[in-house]
This record gives structure tokens, C-alpha cells and sequence, in this order.
């Protein structure tokens, strides 16, 4: 495998990594900010995305098993040794966004697992209206028979 060569598919599949790293950084920011409406925006686009760095790193596989070279890591160490530090360093990027996204997958994963506990939570609350802790109309808590009522000020 060329230098050249090598140097490009690193950098294709660093660029798609980047861009999902991006995702997964704004859908842990929308994860801690109220209502879903940006969550569903990013989700959709996540399927998409997680596509795109798996074509690179298939293209990138292939371009080394053509080389006769082994697919993944030892291959592109290999690929590497021969083809310089501008590959070594592109290569590097491309272990180090890994990792984020690795990292940030792990931290969305936690955030969205408290949020749905939350949801769960309050949805067990507004479930049992005949507890003596219930809430009136306007969304403050009153203690009664579990009928909304409406509370003043």
C-alpha cells in the first residue's frame, strides 16, 4: 500500500470519526438540556453517520488486505512503518477519536439511562393518584384524594 494511498483512507475514515464524535458531543448537550426535540434530530442522523465510518474503515481494510497486509490495527502499524510520519500521525488522530468516541458513547449512554429513570419516576408518581402527594392542575404539589385540583396562590 502507497503512502499516498494509506494516508488518504486514514484520513477519510478520521474525517467520518470526527463527524461522529461531533454528533455524539451534541447529543450528550442536548441530553442535559430539557424536552427531546434536538435529541430526535441527532438520532436520526446517527444510523447515517455510523454508516459512513464503517465504509471507511471497510475501504480502509480492503486497501490493506490488497497490499497483503492484515486488516486492522496491525496492518495499518505495518502500513505505517513503511509509509512515514505523515501516516503515522494521521493514524494516531485516528486512535485518539476513536477513544472519544468510545468515551462519549459511554458518557450518552449514562446520561440517557438517567433520563429515562427520571421520565420513569415521574410517570410512577402521576400513575398513582391515590397517594396523598399528587399534583393539581397548575403543577404543584398538593396533598389530597388524587383528583386534580386547582390550588391558588
Amino acid at each position: 500500500m502507497s503512502a499516498p494511498d494509506l494516508v488518504k483512507a486514514l484520513s477519510r475514515e478520521f474525517a467520518a470519526g470526527r463527524e461522529f464524535e461531533t454528533l455524539l458531543e451534541r447529543e450528550g448537550d442536548a441530553l442535559l438540556q430539557p424536552g427531546a426535540d434536538r435529541l430526535r434530530e441527532l438520532s436520526a442522523k446517527k444510523p447515517d453517520l455510523a454508516r459512513e465510518v464503517e465504509a471507511a474503515t471497510a475501504a480502509r481494510n480492503a486497501a490493506l488486505t490488497r497490499a497483503g497486509l492484515p486488516q486492522g490495527r496491525a496492518g495499518v502499524e505495518r502500513a505505517c512503518s513503511d509509509a512515514g510520519s505523515e501516516a503515522k500521525r494521521v493514524f494516531d488522530d485516528l486512535v485518539q477519536c476513536a477513544r472519544r468516541v468510545r468515551d462519549l458513547s459511554q458518557r450518552n449512554e449514562i446520561l440517557l439511562n438517567m433520563r429515562l429513570q427520571q421520565v420513569g419516576a415521574a410517570l410512577n408518581i402521576l400513575r398513582r393518584p391515590d397517594e396523598t402527594q399528587v399534583y393539581s392542575a397548575d403543577g404543584r404539589a398538593s396533598s389530597g384524594t388524587g383528583r386534580l385540583t386547582r390550588t391558588t396562590a
